[in-house]
């Protein structure tokens, strides 16, 4: 009678092991899985960064070619150094816009951000 006692402990021992190896299984998949959110969360705000940047760029020289070569009333034109300078103010501001977005949404978490890097 005792043998049969201890063989039912030491299979319901086995069933809680083979459960808790269970569960770090699924705790190993869910860190998996973030692991791959994140990877794809990275690779969508490069690529978003990358686009919003080169389409800055473009949008530069076709405004200015158009701006430029367009006959105006006085003929006073603006100084090409005044446009790049507004480009590259915008440039800034997309790329905090990008930090903020990866960071989180939270402004504790940009200032974080940018003082470290």
């Amino acid at each position: 009678h005792s043998d049969r006692a201890s063989k039912r402990r030491s299979a319901s021992s086995k069933n809680r092991d083979t459960r808790g190896e269970k569960g770090k299984k699924d705790v190993a998949i869910s860190n998996h899985s973030a692991s791959e959110l994140k990877k794809e969360e990275n690779i969508i705000i490069k690529y978003g960064s990358l686009f919003l940047l080169v389409a800055q760029m473009v949008g530069l020289v076709l405004l200015m070619r158009y701006s430029r070569t367009r006959t105006s009333v006085d003929g006073e034109m603006y100084l090409a150094s005044t446009a790049v300078f507004i480009m590259e103010v915008m440039k800034f501001i997309i790329c905090i816009g990008v930090i903020f977005f990866s960071s989180g949404l939270s402004i504790s978490s940009l200032s974080s951000e940018l003082n470290t890097h």
